[in-house]
């Protein structure tokens, strides 16, 4: 199986299983792939905000397009905020325009930060710990009551 047809594979496999520990055992599987890793790190950081929730395109990819792995620097781009809107909306309907059928759906989940694999940091940072941080939260107390 090609990195592309895995990656779309694994992808597909993550969105059908329900349990969080079948879906560490998979990530566990696989998780020597660097690209899925990368694609962990950015789809469930709590801090990255690509600003691209609204980005709609007909643009499907291409049956014998690139793989992911050579448009993720705008992704990179992005995140350093190295575009501005119009720059990171060409960017990224190019990207589409040559990016592979299979992975151009991922792609967009991407972009729009609405891919659910129904993944939870735990599990991630079961596989690549530390890779997904959590926000810091201050709960309150009750204080003495004396």
């Amino acid at each position: 199986m090609s990195k592309q047809h895995l990656l779309a594979h694994i992808i597909d496999q993550l969105k059908e299983i329900e349990s969080q520990d079948l879906k560490y055992l998979l990530l566990e599987k696989y998780k020597n792939e660097k690209m899925l890793e990368r694609i962990m790190s950015i789809a469930y950081n709590p801090w990255i905000d690509l600003k691209m929730q609204d980005f709609d395109t007909p643009k499907n990819g291409k049956k014998f397009g690139m793989g992911i792995s050579k448009f993720l620097h705008i992704i990179d781009d992005i995140i350093d905020n190295k575009l501005d809107e119009k720059e990171r909306r060409f960017s990224c309907n190019m990207a589409l325009n040559h990016i592979n059928e299979l992975e151009a759906p991922l792609f967009k989940s991407i972009l729009k930060q609405d891919l659910d694999l129904g993944l939870k940091a735990h599990t991630i940072n079961r596989v690549w710990p530390g890779l997904i941080m959590s926000y810091p939260m201050r709960l309150a107390t009750l204080g003495d009551t004396a």
